[in-house]
């Protein structure tokens, strides 16, 4: 035989070899996968446990609620109601029934001052009566407490009147009776007020609303200026200083 021949006979073994094997190697594998046979009892046992029965499967619906209709509610009338019988508070015998509520008030509100009896109202009145007396102060009030130098005081005021604003002689006594100097002082028409030394320092009420301001030189009740005069006497004594007097006027209120 030829080469040729011998070499194609070679593989064609060959190839049937292989599929020989391959066909031995197929079996051999399904009968590794083949499970073998499951015993009867396992069987019915599994039948018995498994969820779904044949009796499931014909098993009736259940049935839909029936939807029940809302009972009509019925109105009842309103009734009158009935009046209360008040009892009578009983009456408040002494005040020891506070003394707890002012115990307790003290505790809660240590820095406020309670009364033990209500505050009078005389500052009140004093107030809705200042009215009165604001038109009754003049512009430029010349405060007097002796009768003798009323005459001259008086042509002051005249004077001042006609050159500058309204001035009137007032009597300390009539202020001081009603102890109004706060009110007379807050009036806002004054512009300068004119009184003696000896009169300002002689009196306690009104030398409580005195102020002055030393590097100035100058003088106040409250916040209005006050013009100081020397001893009234020595304008009687030497009229020649009425001159000067007057000089010092127009120069004090001609800035105001």
């Amino acid at each position: 035989m030829s080469k040729a021949k011998t070499l194609y006979l070679h593989v064609i073994e060959g190839t049937l070899s292989y599929v020989e094997e391959l066909m031995c190697f197929k079996k051999k594998e399904t009968e590794l996968l083949t499970l073998p046979p499951m015993h009867s009892n396992l069987q019915n046992r599994i039948k018995k446990e498994s969820p779904i029965s044949s009796s499931s499967k014909t098993q009736k619906k259940p049935p839909i609620p029936e939807i029940k209709q809302p009972k009509k509610i019925l109105k009842i009338k309103d009734k009158k109601p009935l009046p209360l019988a008040l009892s009578p508070l009983s009456p408040v015998t002494s005040q020891t029934s506070f003394q707890n509520m002012r115990l307790l008030f003290r505790d809660i509100f240590p820095n406020l001052y309670l009364y033990e009896t209500p505050p009078t109202d005389k500052k009140a009145k004093r107030i809705k009566e200042s009215f009165k007396q604001t038109f009754e102060i003049p512009e430029i009030p010349i405060l007097s407490s002796e009768k003798i130098y009323h005459p001259f005081l008086n042509n002051i005021a005249k004077a001042l009147t006609i050159s500058f604003a309204p001035s009137k002689v007032i009597q300390l006594a009539t202020i001081e009776k009603e102890k109004k100097w706060d009110l007379f002082l807050k009036s806002p028409k004054l512009k300068l007020i004119l009184a003696s030394n000896t009169l300002i320092f002689n009196s306690k009420q009104i030398l409580f609303f005195y102020r002055e301001n030393s590097n100035q030189k100058t003088h106040f009740l409250h916040q209005t200026p006050l013009f100081l005069l020397p001893d009234l006497s020595l304008y009687l004594k030497n009229p020649s200083l009425k001159r000067s007097l007057w000089n010092q006027l127009c120069q004090t209120l001609q800035p105001l």
